[in-house]
């Protein structure tokens, strides 16, 4: 009986685990776009492309990720990239600071 208790536990904390994993990465892609949509707004793809271009790769890898590969992990990771690239875009850009 101790065993079935124990087997319970683990497969609850898992589902709970995945659940979780599962919401940081469309946290982190929901972010990601804002970001990106922001920076193309302020025109950025042209003052900084460089930067831009990157962020718009990352978060196409991170959706590719998370929607073929089903590597939610790394889809939050380049999600998380594609972010700080957009952020770097906009102030090369002249635009946050």
């Amino acid at each position: 009986m101790k065993r079935l208790w124990v087997l319970l536990f683990a497969v609850v904390l898992s589902a709970t685990l995945a659940v979780g994993c599962a919401r940081a990465h469309k946290t982190a892609l929901n972010n990601a776009r804002t970001s990106l949509d922001q920076a193309k707004a302020m025109g950025v793809e042209k003052t900084a492309p460089y930067e831009y271009y990157t962020a718009e790769s990352y978060l196409r890898i991170a959706e590719h990720e998370a929607t073929e590969e089903g590597d939610y992990k790394g889809a939050k990771e380049f999600a998380e990239k594609s972010q700080k690239a957009s952020a770097e875009a906009m102030k090369a850009g002249g635009g946050a600071k």
